[in-house]
Parts: C-alpha cells; structure tokens; sequence
C-alpha cells in the first residue's frame, strides 16, 4: 500500500457489507468497551502507523502500564494480527489529566 492510502476493514452487518477504516474501528472497539469514553484515533501519514489518544474517567488511580494494558488488551480481542501491528501508540488520560494537559 502506497503512503497516504488508508487501509480498509469490510465489516459484514446485518444490512449488508461496508467498508471501514482501521482507525474509525479502533475507535468503536474502544468507545464500546469503555463506557462513557472519547477516543481520538488518527493515522500519521509519514508512518503509516495509528495512534491517538483516550479520555476516559475509568482509568483514575490505575498506572500507565495498567491503562495501556487495558486498552491492548481490548483490542488484541478484536483485530488481526496486521491491524494491530499498525498501531504506534494510543496515549490514555483521565478527564482531569487532560483538562490539566490542555491548560499548561
């Protein structure tokens, strides 16, 4: 694939096949399993590679090594092997932290 094409997920639903792109689906898997979350999910178009970033008030009082372990945890359940070699990295934030980040 050449740089700046978006690779492409067929995803079958009951009315019928569509195309989705890995960064919209990593977005719903999260948005889904995570209650109440917002997640920012972009492609870098010089890497190729997708990251983001999730704000989610569950992650209070857990380290970054438990969110991060959250997060690939989920979506190791849910995307091929390649998908998830297409992930660089997905920063994780209370809503605190990143109101906090957003300030300085």
């Amino acid at each position: 694939m050449g740089q700046g094409e978006n690779k492409k997920l067929i995803v079958i639903t009951p009315s019928g096949c569509k195309e989705m792109a890995i960064e919209q689906r990593i977005k719903e898997i999260i948005e889904r399993e995570l209650p109440n979350s917002k997640a920012n999910i972009e492609r870098d178009t010089d890497s190729e590679k997708v990251g983001g970033r999730v704000i989610w008030a569950g992650f209070a009082g857990n380290t970054s090594l438990r969110r991060q372990n959250r997060i690939f945890g989920l979506l190791r359940r849910e995307l091929s092997t390649s998908e998830a070699r297409d992930i660089s990295f997905i920063f994780t934030y209370t809503p605190d932290e990143y109101e906090q980040l957003q300030a300085d």
